[in-house]
């Protein structure tokens, strides 16, 4: 389905905490943009729905609605830091487009503001 790395789990706790959103589940969707190609995007869910996929991995709870769930199959949440890149990143091997966060080639970065 969507995993999470440790490394991104551990920013997500310290995320919530820093939001005061300590309980909350990370919200992934996927929107399509003017040209159809899907965007990725990430929130803060205080409040998952009972229509939601939830995904637990390192003390961390992941939800998705069931429209963006066959999207995000097979993708990975990863947080990484670079000279060039700091940020959460949605690898998805399935989605060749670009993604609303602002990374091509299956990858989405999106930093840890948007989160």
């Amino acid at each position: 389905m969507i995993t999470v790395t440790e490394t991104a789990a551990d920013k997500l706790i310290d995320l919530f905490k820093e939001q005061d959103s300590e309980g909350s589940a990370l919200r992934v969707f996927v929107k399509g943009d003017t040209e159809g190609a899907p965007q990725f995007g990430m929130s803060i869910e205080p409040e998952p729905s009972d229509k939601d996929e939830i995904v637990e991995a390192f003390g961390v709870k992941v939800v998705i609605d069931e429209e963006s769930l066959p999207w995000v199959i097979g993708s990975e949440i990863d947080y990484v830091e670079t000279i060039q890149q700091q940020g959460f990143t949605i690898r998805n091997p399935n989605v060749m487009a670009g993604c609303g966060c602002g990374a091509g080639g299956g990858a989405c970065a999106c930093s840890a503001a948007q989160a």
